[in-house]
């Protein structure tokens, strides 16, 4: 699994996102810093299939919580 290089959070926004509810909406940068992974290995997981669902509110690309959490538990269970 890749880590983002330079998350565009911080330590203390990072840790809040832990407490979110799975309705939340994620932008792409803390959907990132959540699972991390890059927000290049988003985009192409978005353009080839693969990684967590995502959603377009108009233009702007957004995370549900819930799915994010679910692709954790996923990749986790498949690695071991």
């Amino acid at each position: 699994m890749a880590y983002p290089k330079r998350p565009d959070l911080t330590p203390e926004e990072i840790t809040a996102l832990y407490t979110l509810p799975d309705e939340a909406l994620l932008t792409i940068a803390e959907a990132s810093a959540f699972i991390r992974l890059t927000k290049q290995t988003l985009a192409f997981y978005r353009c080839k299939g693969g990684g967590p669902a995502f959603i377009k509110v108009g233009k702007t690309i957004r995370y549900r919580m819930a799915d994010l959490r679910g692709n954790v538990k996923n990749e986790v269970a498949r690695h071991g």
